[in-house]
């Protein structure tokens, strides 16, 4: 190594060099990832076993008959009901429920709402 070289060029040289390294090893770790995924969507593959020999599966029992669109069945108003009576710590009477057609339309007016229920919170 020369050492009338400027240490500014060499500065520049190991910093190139150390970008090219950096970018290879995460082309690397993108090229891996890419691979692994294509491995679980081989036939046979983990998920597909994983399907085959479910045991929860099986011991569902058989979905119930679809109710019309807009319904909710008493299971889910039981599980709301309970969730919001676990979380408020008092009896609670779902009077509605109703589905949100556009879930992404309105987040920042959602987002306000949950502020001010936060707010609200009793303690």
């Amino acid at each position: 190594m020369d050492l009338t070289v400027d240490p500014v060029i060499i500065a520049v040289q190991i910093t190139i060099i150390g970008v090219i390294v950096v970018f290879a090893a995460l082309a690397l770790v993108a090229l891996a990832l890419v691979a692994l995924g294509q491995l679980n969507r081989l036939p046979g593959g983990k998920k597909a076993q994983a399907q085959e020999e479910s045991p929860v599966a099986s011991a569902l029992p058989a979905p119930a008959a679809a109710l019309p669109a807009g319904q909710v069945g008493p299971e889910l108003i039981a599980v709301i009901s309970a969730a919001a009576s676990a979380m408020l710590g008092q009896p609670v009477r779902v009077t509605s429920i109703r589905y949100d057609s556009n879930p992404g339309a309105d987040a920042w007016a959602r987002r306000g709402r949950i502020a001010i229920m936060d707010s609200r919170r009793r303690r």
